[in-house]
């Protein structure tokens, strides 16, 4: 075999690993191009700062197309694929779990314009792909820290329907802390890192009991580390959501209310 032949075998074994065909619109994708594709918003940015605010628009984007899927179904965390072809339009789109494939697949004409990826100055079909958490970004709430409460004489419970609101103050607390304490313990998960790293301790997640008993603008203030702090954070932001708001001389207030999540290996 000449090295003629030699090289052409491995180029064309190399091509057939970063090209695929298409369709008519699209006959092959084009693995590393000399510039990705972006959204067209973000044109006359630098490479690095295009490719970041791209990511960053499409997962919100895509976080919100997934709404229509029940919360349990649904990965934490779930790796997106998609197809820009040479006219900066998003072509399909490839994941693990099929059915939310075709669920964003059906929902292409809502995806914004792309400046297409190029190679050799002429526009090219690609891929992009990455890495969109599931889980809704913790609502803030802008308010004047003056009308903010550390302590009043009823603070914040969690509300649940199995604790009856005609209860004594007393009552209602032991109840809400009991169902409270389900509600953490029983979607916790253990974070891989931290038990590998052999890793216990207190998680401390900070969040503001609104007026409506809404959570807002949720903090982790102490970690212990190996992703127990996030953790916690996902637990509380997602399960503790309805609360009973504090009150101060009979009136509901703000309160900053600190929630302690232990960690314990068995």
């Amino acid at each position: 075999m000449s090295k003629l032949t030699l090289i052409l075998l491995c180029w064309g074994l190399c091509f057939s690993v970063y090209a695929q065909n298409l369709g008519p619109d699209c006959e092959r994708i084009v693995a590393l191009p000399t510039s990705t594709a972006y959204l067209t918003d973000f044109d006359g940015l630098s490479s690095g700062e295009r490719s970041e605010q791209t990511q960053n628009q499409l997962s919100e984007l895509i976080r919100s197309k997934l709404n229509d899927f029940q919360a349990e179904s649904l990965a934490e965390y779930l790796y997106v694929e998609f197809t820009i072809d040479r006219k900066g339009q998003v072509a399909n789109f490839f994941c693990d779990d099929e059915s939310i494939a075709a669920h964003l697949a059906a929902q292409l004409p809502d995806f914004p314009g792309f400046i297409p990826a190029t190679y050799r100055d002429e526009a090219v079909c690609s891929r992009l792909g990455f890495e969109v958490s599931t889980l809704a970004p913790a609502p803030e709430l802008a308010i004047d820290p003056a009308d903010i409460h550390r302590v009043v004489e009823q603070m914040p419970l969690f509300y649940s329907e199995g604790c009856s609101e005609d209860a004594p103050y007393r009552d209602r607390k032991t109840c809400a802390e009991g169902e409270m304490l389900m509600a953490i313990y029983g979607n916790v998960k253990y974070p891989a890192a931290a038990r590998a790293a052999r890793i216990e301790g207190m998680a401390v997640v900070s969040f503001l009991v609104s007026t409506d008993g809404s959570a807002y603008n949720h903090v982790v203030v102490r970690d212990p580390g190996g992703g127990c702090g996030e953790e916690a954070l996902r637990v509380v932001q997602t399960y503790l959501t309805h609360w009973i708001p504090g009150t101060e001389d009979g009136v509901p207030v703000n309160v900053q209310f600190n929630l302690p999540v232990k960690f314990k290996l068995e």
